[in-house]
């Protein structure tokens, strides 16, 4: 075990950041579910060998907790209550049974505070050093801690903190967390306290929820939202394909129902979710309304209904398609008779956008190609007339 705590420590401490043992010190660390954050805290030195605690915090965002890990190359002992160094210790020996909570005996064991710790005592208090108090180990904020048993030799410390409601913001001071080396003599163990007095890190912790936590629900519903759209619009273009011109006004009456069906049963969604993954689906709910409020109406006359033509005269390769020009002309009266006939909004604002787009396309058409021969111009009359009683009926109507 002591194997596998000194390489985690070391591969960790290439990747952290030092920092002094003594004084106030002050750590922002932002952590999420998905990456924990460590930090390794130097706590001195004894003969030369350098001791330190590496900190690691994780975030169960599922039970909503933090965890808080110590691990050292050494053994740790923690202070769970205030505690006075001249009323904990027979000399320079901590005695156990005087510490101010219960704590599991260790036989066969003896704790030392060596030379070196006294010494710094001392310069802490010139006056009287065994009037140092020693600090609980941790203190927190927006945070309440499990219950631990801690022994009174720790290989590693763990300690689990429900979090109080959904803070996003919590905070973790450690004090002192001694570092101790353990010495065989003859039937006894005896543990130098080598470092880890006073180190007073504050950690100010902001957590980074996954706004798609705990939200399988709502995830389900919107995609199921976007399927259902989806499988509409794909009934829709099998039943009106784009590919197929619609000959008759009971086919363009039947289209502009079942589009009006469509966009009331599935209305446009103008929220924004914090969720990507809700987002997604909303983006492709909205995208398939879209394709549907595209789609067109195009209203193709057999050639026996063209209208009328000059014996002898063809179209000419030059100049708007007049068969064309009139079949649209057509579109336009009919549409608008059935947008005077509709009492539906949807259905008369659809009609609407698109005999304003047939009409663009062909007064684009008509200045793009030109119209020079009579079918032409007879054509082009006959769809002047049909712009003409759109507008106007549009007027009157308003």
């Amino acid at each position: 075990m002591k194997t596998l705590h000194y390489i985690v420590l070391t591969l960790t401490m290439v990747l952290t950041m030092a920092s002094a043992a003594y004084g106030s010190t002050k750590r922002e660390i932002l952590l999420s579910a998905e990456a924990p954050a460590t930090d390794h805290i130097a706590v001195g030195s004894d003969h030369g060998k350098e001791y330190g605690i590496l900190a690691r915090f994780d975030f169960d965002e599922d039970g909503n907790k933090l965890i808080l890990t110590l691990v050292s190359y050494a053994d740790l002992f923690v202070f769970q209550e205030a505690s006075r160094y001249k009323d904990i210790t027979k000399g320079k020996e901590l005695k156990p049974e005087k510490l101010p909570y219960v704590v599991d005996e260790a036989p066969n064991t003896k704790f030392i505070f060596p030379k070196s710790f006294r010494k710094d005592l001392k310069k802490k208090h010139k006056k009287n050093p065994k009037q140092h108090v020693f600090s609980r180990w941790v203190d927190y904020k927006n945070l309440k801690p499990e219950p631990t048993d801690y022994s009174l030799v720790n290989e590693f410390i763990r300690q689990s903190f429900d979090i109080t409601g959904e803070s996003d913001t919590v905070t973790i001071t450690l004090h002192d967390v001694l570092v101790m080396e353990p010495q065989r003599k003859k039937n006894k163990t005896v543990y130098n306290f080598v470092g880890g007095n006073d180190i007073d890190i504050s950690y100010a912790i902001s957590l980074q929820r996954n706004p798609c936590h705990d939200m399988d629900k709502e995830i389900e519903s919107a995609s199921r939202d976007a399927q259902a759209v989806e499988e509409a619009l794909q009934a829709f273009n099998q039943q009106f394909p784009d590919t197929v011109a619609i000959r008759t006004q009971q086919m363009a009456d039947q289209f502009y129902k079942l589009k009006g069906i469509i966009l009331k049963q599935f209305p446009r969604k103008d929220e924004t979710a914090q969720c990507s993954l809700i987002q997604e689906q909303i983006d492709a709910y909205n995208s398939t309304i879209d394709a549907v409020e595209a789609k067109r109406c195009v209203l193709a006359l057999d050639p026996v209904d063209e209208g009328p033509s000059y014996e002898g005269e063809e179209n000419d390769d030059e100049g708007v398609d007049a068969a064309m020009l009139s079949n649209n002309a057509r579109l336009i009266e009919r549409s608008t008779m059935q947008w005077m006939r509709t009492t539906d909004p949807q259905e008369r604002r659809e009609i609407e956008k698109q005999c304003r787009a047939l009409i663009n396309d062909m007064n684009e058409l008509i200045q793009e190609r030109g119209v020079y021969t009579p079918l032409q111009k007879k054509a082009e009359s006959t769809f002047r007339g049909a712009e003409k009683m759109f507008f106007q009926i549009l007027k009157n109507n308003k």
